[in-house]
């Protein structure tokens, strides 16, 4: 049952779609918000801090929205984008979410250190999530995010090779797909 999630009206039905295809996060309190002006990404999961002490039982998780953003000068509002769109942005960071879940508290503590310091590491976090939200059967809706971010946003070309160099390519996500074997909610790399 869906009773532990916040989700801001305006973009209610795609995140609602976005959960349908992860049954496993039904009682995973996420509570999604937008954000204004905010140097940081698009959207971003993190684990809310009190959910990291020992004795708090359940961890629980923030997604941050930005309310825009801003590429090659333009300024664009995120509920602007298509919906299938924020669906697949949203599917995507519900496959880190997933990742997350997987992970001790110490182990948590840990991911958040490497995913501020190490841009290799968050790179393997996203293809991750990619793998996650993709088995998961949002494929359709990660590769139209993708190929909308890389592709359709006229995004300067030092913007295109930073984040091509931070995200996995439709291509890659398909091929991760298929060179990895998805058992009990952990992944193990094909031979």
């Amino acid at each position: 049952m869906y009773v532990t999630h916040h989700i801001p009206e305006i973009i209610k039905e795609e995140a609602w779609k976005a959960l349908s295809f992860y049954p496993q996060l039904g009682e995973v309190p996420i509570h999604i918000e937008f954000i204004e002006n905010s140097n940081k990404p698009l959207i971003q999961v993190s684990p809310y801090w009190m959910s990291l002490l020992p004795w708090v039982r359940k961890k629980s998780y923030t997604m941050a929205l930005n309310e825009s953003f801003t590429i090659s000068g333009a300024t664009y509002f995120t509920t602007e984008i298509p919906r299938e769109i924020i669906i697949g942005l949203v599917g995507h960071t519900l496959g880190i979410v997933i990742y997350l879940e997987s992970l001790s508290k110490k182990d948590l503590l840990q991911h958040c250190l490497y995913y501020f310091f190490s841009k290799k590491y968050r790179k393997e976090v996203t293809q991750i999530a990619d793998v996650y939200a993709s088995k998961q059967g949002l494929n359709e809706y990660v590769l139209k995010t993708k190929h909308f971010i890389l592709e359709k946003a006229r995004l300067s070309p030092p913007q295109k090779l930073r984040l091509k160099s931070q995200y996995s390519s439709p291509q890659e996500i398909i091929q991760m797909i298929n060179n990895v074997s998805y058992e009990r909610d952990t992944f193990i790399p094909s031979s």
